[in-house]
C-alpha cells in the first residue's frame, strides 16, 4: 500500500498538464505509426505529398486515439478506482478534473476532424478522378463491343428482301 501511495505521490507532482499528457497515453502512438508501412512497402516514402499525408494521418490518428482514452477513462472512472493499478491514472485518482478531460476530449475530436478532413477531400477527389477515367474507358469499350456485335449481324438488304426492280419472271415460292 505504502509503495503505491508513493507512486501516487510522485505521479501528482507534474500537476494538471503532466496529469493531462498521461491521459492522453502518447506511448500508444507509436501504433499509428503503421499509417507509413504502405508507403515503405511501395517504395514511396520520399514523396513529400505522400510522406505529408501519413504525418497527417498518424497526427489525426494519434489525437483521435487520445479521445477515446480520454472519454473511456471518465467512462470507468468508477470501476478504476477499485482496480490496483488503474487507480492511479489521473481522471481515477482525481489529479486530473472529469471537467477538464471532458473539455480536452471534445478539443481533441475537433483537432481530430480538421487534421483528417483535407485527406478525406484529397482521397475522394483522387478516386473520382480515377473511377471517371475507368469509366470513360469502360464506355469506349462498351461502344467498339456494341458496334462489333451489330456489324456481325447486318446483311445486305439484297440478300433479305428483293430489289425494287425485279422481274416478273423471277422464281416465287408457294405456300
Amino acid at each position: 500500500m505504502s509503495n503505491i501511495s508513493s507512486e501516487l505521490r510522485e505521479r501528482r507532482g507534474a500537476g494538471l498538464p503532466g496529469a493531462a499528457l498521461e491521459s492522453l497515453r502518447p506511448y500508444q502512438w507509436l501504433k499509428n505509426a503503421l499509417v507509413f508501412v504502405p508507403l515503405a512497402a511501395a517504395h514511396r516514402l520520399g514523396e513529400p505529398l505522400l510522406l505529408g499525408r501519413a504525418a497527417q494521418a498518424f497526427v489525426a490518428f494519434s489525437l483521435c486515439a487520445s479521445a477515446v482514452y480520454l472519454l473511456n477513462d471518465l467512462w470507468d472512472a468508477a470501476a478504476d478506482r477499485t482496480h490496483p493499478h488503474k487507480r492511479l491514472r489521473p481522471i481515477a485518482s482525481g489529479r486530473l478534473p472529469r471537467s477538464v478531460a471532458l473539455v480536452l476530449a471534445a478539443v481533441l475530436l475537433a483537432v481530430t476532424i480538421a487534421a483528417a478532413w483535407p485527406l478525406g477531400a484529397s482521397a475522394s477527389a483522387g478516386a473520382m478522378e480515377r473511377r471517371s477515367s475507368r469509366v470513360a474507358g469502360m464506355a469506349s469499350q462498351m461502344k467498339s463491343a456494341e458496334a462489333a456485335f451489330a456489324s456481325s449481324f447486318a446483311l445486305p438488304m439484297s440478300n433479305v428482301l428483293p430489289s425494287v426492280g425485279a422481274s416478273a419472271s423471277a422464281p416465287r415460292f408457294s405456300a
